[in-house]
Protein backbone atom coordinates (compact mmCIF):
# COMPACT_ATOMS: atom_id res chain seq x y z
CA UNK A 1 0.00 0.00 0.00
CA UNK A 2 1.53 3.84 -0.97
CA UNK A 3 2.38 6.09 1.43
CA UNK A 4 1.34 9.26 -0.21
CA UNK A 5 3.08 12.63 1.41
CA UNK A 6 3.22 15.89 -0.16
CA UNK A 7 6.79 16.86 -0.84
CA UNK A 8 8.09 19.56 1.09
CA UNK A 9 11.49 21.29 1.41
CA UNK A 10 11.75 20.68 5.06
CA UNK A 11 11.17 17.16 4.21
CA UNK A 12 12.69 16.07 1.01
CA UNK A 13 15.60 18.77 1.42
CA UNK A 14 18.91 16.87 0.62
CA UNK A 15 16.90 13.89 -1.54
CA UNK A 16 17.49 12.57 -4.70
CA UNK A 17 15.27 10.25 -7.06
CA UNK A 18 16.64 7.21 -8.97
CA UNK A 19 14.61 6.46 -12.24
CA UNK A 20 12.78 3.40 -12.00
CA UNK A 21 14.16 0.06 -13.71
CA UNK A 22 10.56 -1.29 -14.84
CA UNK A 23 7.17 -1.72 -13.96
CA UNK A 24 7.26 -4.32 -11.07
CA UNK A 25 5.91 -1.75 -9.05
CA UNK A 26 2.47 -2.32 -10.94
CA UNK A 27 2.51 -6.33 -11.74
CA UNK A 28 -0.51 -6.41 -9.30
CA UNK A 29 -2.41 -3.65 -10.71
CA UNK A 30 -6.00 -4.54 -12.63
CA UNK A 31 -6.97 -1.02 -13.53
CA UNK A 32 -4.98 2.40 -13.81
CA UNK A 33 -6.77 6.14 -13.93
CA UNK A 34 -6.14 7.69 -17.48
CA UNK A 35 -6.80 11.54 -17.40
CA UNK A 36 -8.36 12.91 -21.22
CA UNK A 37 -5.42 13.83 -22.98
CA UNK A 38 -4.60 9.89 -22.75
CA UNK A 39 -8.06 8.10 -23.99
CA UNK A 40 -7.17 7.84 -27.59
CA UNK A 41 -3.69 6.18 -26.97
CA UNK A 42 -4.53 3.94 -24.01
CA UNK A 43 -8.52 2.75 -26.23
CA UNK A 44 -5.67 1.97 -29.23
CA UNK A 45 -3.63 -0.24 -26.77
CA UNK A 46 -5.94 -1.78 -23.79
CA UNK A 47 -9.66 -1.90 -22.86
CA UNK A 48 -11.19 0.81 -21.09
CA UNK A 49 -13.66 1.50 -18.42
CA UNK A 50 -15.59 3.93 -15.98
CA UNK A 51 -15.34 3.31 -12.25
CA UNK A 52 -17.34 5.03 -10.24
CA UNK A 53 -15.06 7.44 -7.54
CA UNK A 54 -16.96 9.77 -5.69
CA UNK A 55 -20.20 10.45 -7.16
CA UNK A 56 -18.18 10.45 -10.20
CA UNK A 57 -17.29 8.48 -13.10
CA UNK A 58 -13.40 8.39 -14.09
CA UNK A 59 -11.68 6.46 -17.08
CA UNK A 60 -9.51 3.55 -16.27
CA UNK A 61 -7.33 1.43 -18.21
CA UNK A 62 -7.97 -2.16 -17.65
CA UNK A 63 -4.73 -4.21 -17.49
CA UNK A 64 -6.05 -7.17 -15.88
CA UNK A 65 -9.15 -9.62 -15.59
CA UNK A 66 -8.77 -10.56 -11.80
CA UNK A 67 -7.19 -8.80 -8.79
CA UNK A 68 -3.48 -8.50 -8.46
CA UNK A 69 -3.07 -10.18 -11.86
CA UNK A 70 -1.56 -6.79 -14.55
CA UNK A 71 -0.97 -8.66 -17.96
CA UNK A 72 1.00 -6.04 -19.17
CA UNK A 73 3.96 -5.82 -16.78
CA UNK A 74 6.54 -9.43 -18.16
CA UNK A 75 8.14 -11.82 -15.51
CA UNK A 76 11.53 -9.27 -15.40
CA UNK A 77 9.05 -6.13 -14.34
CA UNK A 78 9.99 -4.93 -18.04
CA UNK A 79 5.89 -3.37 -19.74
CA UNK A 80 4.90 -5.37 -22.83
CA UNK A 81 2.22 -3.54 -23.96
CA UNK A 82 2.38 -0.57 -26.10
CA UNK A 83 1.23 1.95 -23.90
CA UNK A 84 1.92 3.36 -20.35
CA UNK A 85 -0.71 5.05 -18.42
CA UNK A 86 0.68 8.42 -17.30
CA UNK A 87 0.04 7.30 -13.94
CA UNK A 88 2.10 4.84 -14.26
CA UNK A 89 4.56 6.42 -16.10
CA UNK A 90 5.11 9.19 -13.34
CA UNK A 91 5.32 6.57 -10.60
CA UNK A 92 6.11 7.31 -7.57
CA UNK A 93 4.94 10.61 -7.79
CA UNK A 94 1.52 12.08 -7.95
CA UNK A 95 -1.17 15.20 -8.68
CA UNK A 96 -3.49 15.03 -5.03
CA UNK A 97 -6.18 17.49 -4.94
CA UNK A 98 -6.12 19.43 -1.91
CA UNK A 99 -9.14 19.35 0.37
CA UNK A 100 -10.24 22.59 -1.18
CA UNK A 101 -10.51 21.28 -4.40
CA UNK A 102 -8.62 24.08 -5.84
CA UNK A 103 -4.95 23.73 -6.11
CA UNK A 104 -3.22 20.03 -6.23
CA UNK A 105 -0.42 19.20 -4.49
CA UNK A 106 2.61 17.49 -5.70
CA UNK A 107 2.96 13.93 -3.86
CA UNK A 108 5.37 11.18 -3.57
CA UNK A 109 5.03 7.68 -2.43
CA UNK A 110 7.77 7.52 0.15
CA UNK A 111 7.36 3.65 0.23
CA UNK A 112 8.84 3.03 -3.33
CA UNK A 113 12.12 3.41 -1.81
CA UNK A 114 13.77 5.27 -4.83
CA UNK A 115 14.42 8.16 -2.03
CA UNK A 116 18.26 8.38 -1.20
CA UNK A 117 20.27 10.88 0.48
CA UNK A 118 22.36 12.80 -1.85
CA UNK A 119 25.06 12.01 0.42
CA UNK A 120 24.85 8.49 -1.04
CA UNK A 121 24.21 9.39 -4.48
CA UNK A 122 27.68 11.35 -4.71
CA UNK A 123 29.06 8.21 -3.88
CA UNK A 124 28.01 6.39 -6.61
CA UNK A 125 28.94 7.87 -9.97
CA UNK A 126 26.61 5.42 -11.78
CA UNK A 127 23.10 6.72 -9.90
CA UNK A 128 20.94 9.17 -12.18
CA UNK A 129 19.55 12.10 -9.71
CA UNK A 130 17.19 14.87 -10.17
CA UNK A 131 18.04 18.07 -8.16
CA UNK A 132 16.29 21.03 -7.59
CA UNK A 133 18.65 23.97 -8.92
CA UNK A 134 16.10 26.88 -9.12
CA UNK A 135 14.82 29.11 -6.58
CA UNK A 136 12.13 27.57 -4.01
CA UNK A 137 8.44 28.37 -5.59
CA UNK A 138 6.94 29.91 -2.68
CA UNK A 139 3.80 28.01 -3.46
CA UNK A 140 5.21 25.08 -1.49
CA UNK A 141 6.93 26.79 1.38
CA UNK A 142 2.83 27.64 2.06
Amino acid sequence: MPTITPITQERHAGKAWRRLVGYRFAATDAAAPIGGSEIALAASAMPLAFVEQGGRYIPVAVMGIKDGANVFVGPNGRWVGNYIPAELRAYPFYLVRTEDAEQSALCIDEIAVLLSSLQMERRSSSKKTVRHRRPPNPFWNS
